[in-house]
């Protein structure tokens, strides 16, 4: 199946948290700019509960207290960001580390990926009526006993942000994050389990008026885009070919679901904004976004289309009903990944996951029984290749709403 590609760091933001922040600016050489909050949230992914327990042991609970302590690269060259209105430092990171109880992670690119070392900062970025100021780090690293990283390594990110445009007076990356008062937040990620930190702002915090209401509208404004792209393709798939020899109507499709999703996402934008919130992923993001969305969402419907018999109108049929199962998946999923960024609660959401997949596989597999009755071989991609392919485009825009 089709698997999207991810679109790079495109800003960031999500809320505040709880106890001291140190006040040292980020300069190379003198001792590590140290960051102390709590841990917000662990999260379990493919690890499942074995990771999270693995983490508690070693003192990675909910509310426990989390050190981020970072050394910059003073001489990193700075150049405009490519998918973003920053400007962006490769090699910007000497040091970078995330201490909790006994639990730590830390800078330590695995060979091939060294390049993965960014600092990107945003100074007065206009987002509806905020001026908007931020300071971003991304990174691959290690963790204690590889918990997170398994065989791979683990994605490390810290996010300071603020939405009166106080913080900055450029966008040099030497920068004193104590002054971003919006957001403070640190995560560790990857396939097996991830963990959010908070460090507390000034700025008090809007609970979902932060980006919580920002990333929820804009992965409703997905599910419907999923819901309408894929509907509309399993009704063109149903017909003969001769109803659209051109692709004049598919091309039409994806036009207006397109534009119709783009202003949806700007909208949640709007909304975030007059609440005192913010979008990690930005309104100037948007024609990026709208294109990623669409191209794979007619990628995975191409694939469901492979080798069909177009004079077939049993295999027409066919598509069609593996069409609108994979419609009604990925709005699912996009709308337990949006009840998610409102309200986290883990089992609420692999739940909704799980059943939304099951839901596909037994569509599938009743829909190619019948076919299979009418003398239809199917060519296409299996039903668990399906589910794989929407949960990993779901999945990756989640991760963009989230500026990771």
């Amino acid at each position: 199946m089709h698997s999207p590609s991810r679109r790079s760091l495109l800003l960031a933001a999500s809320l505040l948290a709880l106890l001291a922040l140190a006040p040292h600016s980020a300069r190379a050489g003198e001792r590590p700019t140290v960051v102390v909050g709590s841990v917000h949230e662990v999260s379990e992914k493919d690890g499942g509960p074995a990771t999270v327990a693995a983490l508690a042991a070693l003192g990675v609970t909910a509310g426990a207290s989390a050190e981020l302590s970072f050394v910059i690269n003073e001489d990193a060259p700075g150049q405009p960001a490519q998918f973003s209105p920053a400007t962006e430092y490769q090699f910007g990171i000497l040091d970078l580390r995330i201490r909790i109880g006994e639990y730590e992670a830390w800078l330590a690119p695995p060979p091939g990926f060294e390049a993965i070392n960014f600092v990107n900062v945003t100074d007065d970025f206009v987002v509806g009526d905020f001026v908007t100021d931020s300071y971003t780090m991304t990174c691959f690293g290690q963790d204690t006993d590889a918990i997170l990283a398994g065989t791979k390594h683990v994605s490390l990110s810290a996010i300071f942000h603020d939405i009166v445009g106080t913080a900055s007076s450029d966008e040099d990356i030497v920068q004193d994050v104590t002054a971003y008062t919006a957001t403070a937040i640190a995560t560790v990620s990857t396939s097996l389990g991830s963990i959010q930190i908070w460090f507390p702002t000034s700025g008090g915090g809007t609970g979902p008026g932060s980006s919580q209401l920002a990333r929820h509208g804009q992965l409703k404004a997905a599910a419907k885009l999923a819901g309408k792209l894929h509907g509309g393709l399993a009704k063109l798939a149903a017909k003969p070919p001769e109803a659209d020899p051109l692709g004049v109507l598919h091309e039409q499709l994806l036009l207006d679901t397109g534009e119709s999703f783009g202003q949806q996402f700007l909208a949640a934008i709007a909304k975030a904004n007059k609440k005192g919130g913010f979008a990690p992923l930005p309104a100037a993001a948007e024609p990026t976004v709208t294109e990623f969305l669409v191209t794979g969402l007619d990628g995975q419907a191409d694939e469901i289309k492979s080798k069909m018999d177009t004079e077939n109108v049993h295999d027409r049929k066919l598509r069609a009903k593996l069409l609108k199962a994979s419609a009604a998946k990925a709005r699912k999923d996009f709308l337990a990944h949006a009840a998610y960024a409102k309200k986290p609660v883990s089992a609420k959401l692999q739940n909704a996951l799980v059943n939304s997949r099951a839901k596909l596989i037994k569509t599938a597999g009743k829909a190619l029984e019948q076919a299979a009755k009418k003398g239809v071989v199917y060519g296409g991609p299996g039903a668990e290749a399906v589910c794989t392919s929407i949960e990993e485009l779901v999945t990756t825009f989640d991760e963009m709403t989230q500026g990771l």
